[in-house]
C-alpha cells in the first residue's frame, strides 16, 4: 500500500479515474510506468492553498511630498493569518520610499506601487500618487471667538470630497486614536474609523453609505463653522479643517489638506461681579435682579437646579459649565440670558418649571462671544418654604 500511495503523488493533482482502465505515468527519471486507475477509484487530491497577503485599507493613496503613512500587510493560508517574513518595495523612489516595516513617505510627484514581497514573488501592492500641489484648496477666514468662515476649492470640479472639522484637544479629538501616519492620515483613519461604524450598524460597507447624499461634495464650496459645530466653537481653542477627495469605488483620490487655526479669546474681566437680589419667591418660582460692577459690559444669567451645580463644583469643571450653559442657552433661543446693565429675571425663564424639594441656583458670569469674568453663584432657597 506504501508503494501504490508512491506511484499516485505522479498524477495530476484533484484527477480522478475511470474504473477499469490504465493510465502511463511518466516519473521524473525519464521512465514510465502502466497503472490500473481502478485502483485510485474515488480518490482525490486537495488543492494547493498558496500564501495570500493583504495589505490593509487601501489599494490606491495620494501623498503630498514628506507626508507617510504606516501599511500593514497580513499573510494568510486557508483563510488562517500565518507568519511570513515580508519585505517592503517601492517601484520607484524617486515617487515614494518604504522602510522595513512599512512606513510609506512621499518624495516627489509621480506614481509608483508599494509592494508586499515573500520570497521575492509580489503578493501584494497599493498605488501611491505624490503630488505637490494641493488638489483640495482650504481657506479659513474672519476666526472669531466662536466662529469662522471656510472654503473649499478644488482643483476641477469632478473631484468628489469630504471635509469637517474637528477640534484638536479633548475626548473627541485625533490625538486620542492610534497614529496611522503622519497627521494627515490620522485624520482620514478617524473617518474611515466612523464611517465603519455608520456602515455598520445598516449592514452597508463604507463607500455605500458616504455615497448618501450630503456627505461628499464636488465644485466650491463655502461653509461657516456653524456646518460642524452648531453650538459654536470654543474661544482660544485649536481646530483642524481637513478634507480628502475620494473615486466611485471610495479610494483616496486627492492627498488629505488640513487647514489649522485657532479661534481668538475675548478680553478677560477679572474684577468683573455681580449682585443677585431676589425680588421675590415661592413654590411656583422666583423672580431676582442682577446688577452688575460694570454697566458696560455685557454678560450671561441663567437658573440651574442644585444638583446640575454641584456636580460642575465638585469635580472643579466650573468654566466647563459655563462654556456649556452658553452653548445651550442660544441668544436666538434664550435672548433672556444675554444682558447689559441691571436686569430683572425669573426661573421662568430658563425652566419649565420649579421642582418641589429642590434648591436652584441663579449663575452669572461675564460674556463677550465667550466667557468674560469668574463664574458666581446665589443659591434660591425654594427648601426653606417647607420649613
Amino acid at each position: 500500500m506504501k508503494k501504490f500511495f508512491t506511484l499516485i503523488t505522479f498524477l495530476a493533482i484533484g484527477m480522478m479515474a475511470m474504473a477499469q482502465s490504465t493510465m502511463v505515468v511518466t516519473k521524473t527519471d525519464g521512465t514510465q510506468i502502466k497503472i490500473k486507475v481502478a485502483e485510485i477509484q474515488d480518490v482525490t487530491f486537495p488543492e494547493i492553498n498558496p500564501l495570500n497577503v493583504n495589505i490593509s485599507y487601501y489599494t490606491k493613496y495620494w501623498l503630498h511630498p514628506e507626508q507617510w503613512m504606516q501599511l500593514e500587510a497580513i499573510a494568510t493560508e486557508d483563510g488562517a493569518e500565518v507568519y511570513a517574513d515580508i519585505q517592503w518595495q517601492s517601484t520607484d523612489e524617486k515617487v515614494a520610499t518604504v522602510n522595513p516595516e512599512g512606513v510609506v513617505t512621499g518624495v516627489g510627484d509621480g506614481k509608483c506601487d508599494i509592494c508586499a514581497v515573500v520570497d521575492g514573488e509580489r503578493l501584494a501592492s497599493i498605488e501611491v500618487n505624490v503630488v505637490t500641489e494641493p488638489q483640495l484648496d482650504l481657506q479659513v477666514t474672519n476666526i472669531g471667538n466662536r466662529s469662522c468662515d471656510c472654503s473649499i476649492t478644488p482643483k476641477n470640479n469632478n473631484i468628489r470630497y469630504y471635509h469637517n472639522m474637528r477640534i484638536q484637544s479633548g475626548d473627541y479629538s485625533v490625538e486620542h486614536f492610534d497614529e496611522y501616519g503622519s497627521e494627515e492620515q490620522n485624520m482620514l483613519h478617524f473617518t474611515y474609523s466612523w464611517y465603519d461604524f455608520c456602515a455598520d450598524l445598516y449592514g452597508m460597507t463604507r463607500n455605500e453609505y458616504m455615497n448618501y447624499p450630503g456627505i461628499l461634495t464636488t465644485g466650491k464650496n463655502n461653509d461657516n463653522s456653524d456646518k460642524y459645530y452648531s453650538d459654536g466653537l470654543t474661544p482660544g481653542e485649536t481646530y483642524a479643517f481637513y478634507a480628502f477627495g475620494l473615486d466611485e469605488e471610495g479610494n483616496l483620490s486627492t492627498p488629505v489638506e488640513v487647514k489649522k487655526f485657532t479661534t481668538t479669546k475675548p478680553t478677560w474681566h477679572e474684577e468683573l461681579t455681580f449682585e443677585c437680589k431676589i425680588d421675590e419667591i415661592n413654590e411656583a418660582g422666583a423672580k431676582f435682579t442682577i446688577t452688575p460692577s460694570d454697566r458696560t459690559l455685557p454678560y450671561f444669567v441663567c437658573t440651574q437646579r442644585e444638583s446640575y451645580v454641584s456636580y460642575f463644583v465638585d469635580n472643579d469643571k466650573i468654566d466647563a459649565m459655563a462654556t456649556e450653559l452658553a452653548n445651550n442657552f442660544k441668544p436666538s433661543q434664550y435672548p433672556e440670558a444675554y444682558c447689559v446693565g441691571a436686569c430683572q429675571r425669573s426661573t421662568d425663564d430658563f425652566l419649565a418649571s420649579v421642582r418641589k424639594n429642590n434648591d436652584y441656583y441663579v449663575i452669572v458670569f461675564g460674556y463677550n462671544d465667550g466667557q468674560i469674568s469668574p463664574v458666581q453663584l446665589f443659591k434660591l432657597p425654594f427648601t426653606e418654604l417647607n420649613k
